[in-house]
């Protein structure tokens, strides 16, 4: 995800140019011939900075003031971030001792800087949990004036009430230690439970993945969709993303037998001849995954795809996806994805390109505003690694954006040639788009009279009424 808009950062070797400057002004120029204090109005100090000027002022000041560090467990992703933001990547040194222990040193001024940690507590856990610990100590020692800790991935998180006698509330137990350790403040993403907000006693701010997920599921646009829920905790997740894609919702009923086993009873729902997205927060072992694509499969679910928004992949996770008659499953970064997932040839790679594609088209401010030629570069790559149909007639609509809607029609006339897209009913919109661009309005506006025919959906027809109508205006014009 690139945002090649950098924000300039005004740096310490210049704040102590100026301190030196202000500092080494003769003492006539502070006060009058008196002693006294002397009072300067606008006029006599200069014009007045116009109204870029002083955003540009300000953006330096706000800059200035934030900074981002990171720990070890997911550096790609705050380089990502700074990236975005426009802030660079605060300096630090991390070391061990050859007994395993954390040495960790700032190497800059944070002194009343508003500072942001990106620490995810993923595998090793309790490693990354004590390293993110001793950072926090080392900002608060320094006098950093507010520390966020960001946490893409919250470990412990499952460990959220007591279900049995005597087991610890660890959820509550890393909040404590969070807030001891000097977090101001807290920014986690998708949390197993949303009430362990409650477990913390600073601001937390609690963000989700799902906006990201439906637009790469709405762009992927799957036949007879229904969304499940892989369990009975997990229904409102999904019902949020069943009404936002306008799907209908099913839920499967999971028994627990021990920790890191499940045992799945029944569906609930209709899923016969649909085609299955499972949504979880956290793909572990990948036990109930596999078991809830049996179970959907064995009610009659023609093809089962799946999404997760923290990719834990422990133990035999990567083979049983591997071997389960799952057809795509798409996570995001927040843990990065460990060896064995990226040694499976194809499909992993391709669910990480997939992701990358959803997110630089969410976190786009506008449509023209995108990364186009980035997009279809990953395109490129995710042809390369699992080529179908969608996926190049995609690729073509992006391509359009690059080369002109010549080229891209060329491309999906080739695809449509090779039979590849047939029944697919966005097809007829997406060439009557080119069409209309490439001002054949009435090859087009036969076009979107195919595509409103091919599609059940009203705001669909809506848009395609709305694109006729530019026509019939257009061609009067």
């Amino acid at each position: 995800m690139n945002n090649n808009d950098t924000t300039a950062v005004l740096s310490p070797i210049a704040e102590q140019a100026e301190e030196t400057e202000t500092s080494s002004q003769p003492a006539s120029a502070l006060s009058g011939q008196d002693g006294q204090p002397r009072t300067t109005d606008r006029a006599s100090s200069g014009p007045e900075k116009t109204a870029p000027e002083k955003k540009r002022s300000g953006r330096l000041a706000e800059n200035k003031r934030i900074k981002i560090f990171c720990g070890s467990s997911n550096r790609p992703l705050c380089e990502e971030i700074c990236k975005f933001v426009g802030v660079p990547l605060g300096e630090t040194r991390l070391q061990r001792f050859s007994d395993g222990e954390v040495q960790f040193q700032l190497l800059e001024n944070v002194r009343g800087a508003d500072v942001f940690l990106v620490q995810p507590t993923c595998y090793p856990v309790d490693q990354h949990l004590v390293e993110l610990l001793i950072m926090m100590d080392a900002l608060k020692r320094a006098s950093a004036g507010r520390i966020t800790v960001v946490m893409p991935y919250y470990g412990y998180a499952r460990q959220d009430r007591k279900d049995r006698p005597r087991v610890a509330i660890t959820s509550k137990l890393v909040a404590d230690l969070l807030t001891t350790a000097g977090a101001n403040r807290a920014l986690l993403v998708d949390l197993h439970a949303a009430q362990i907000q409650g477990f913390f006693n600073i601001p937390v701010d609690h963000l989700f993945a799902s906006p990201v997920l439906v637009s790469y599921f709405r762009e992927l646009n799957l036949p007879d969709l229904t969304v499940v829920s892989p369990d009975a905790g997990g229904v409102e997740r999904a019902r949020f993303f069943a009404k936002k894609l306008e799907v209908p919702l099913a839920i499967v009923d999971k028994r627990r037998t021990d920790i890191n086993v499940t045992e799945v009873m029944n569906v609930i729902g209709d899923v016969r001849g649909r085609t299955c997205l499972i949504l979880d927060d956290i793909i572990d072992t990948a036990g109930t995954l596999v078991k809830t694509v049996d179970a959907l499969l064995a009610e009659g679910a023609e093809k089962v795809y799946a999404c997760a928004t923290h990719p834990v992949l422990s133990g035999p996770a990567v083979e049983r996806i591997a071997t389960s008659r799952l057809e795509q499953l798409i996570v995001t970064n927040t843990i990065p994805l460990r060896e064995e997932a990226l040694r499976v040839p194809g499909p992993p790679q391709s669910y990480a390109v997939q992701a990358a594609i959803a997110a630089l088209h969410a976190r786009a401010p506008n449509y023209h505003d995108t990364d186009w030629p980035q997009i279809a570069g990953l395109y490129e790559v995710l042809l390369r690694i699992s080529p179908s149909p969608v996926i190049e007639l995609n690729h073509a609509a992006v391509v359009s954006m690059v080369d002109g809607p010549a080229r891209a029609l060329d491309l999906i006339d080739a695809v449509a040639a090779r039979g590849g897209l047939k029944g697919y009913e966005l097809l007829p919109a997406v060439r009557a788009d080119l069409l209309r661009r490439l001002g054949r309005h009435d090859a087009a506006r036969a076009e979107y009279l195919a595509a409103t025919a091919a599609t059940q959906l009203e705001p669909l027809r809506r848009l395609y009424a709305r694109r006729l109508a530019e026509l019939d205006q257009q061609k009067a014009e």
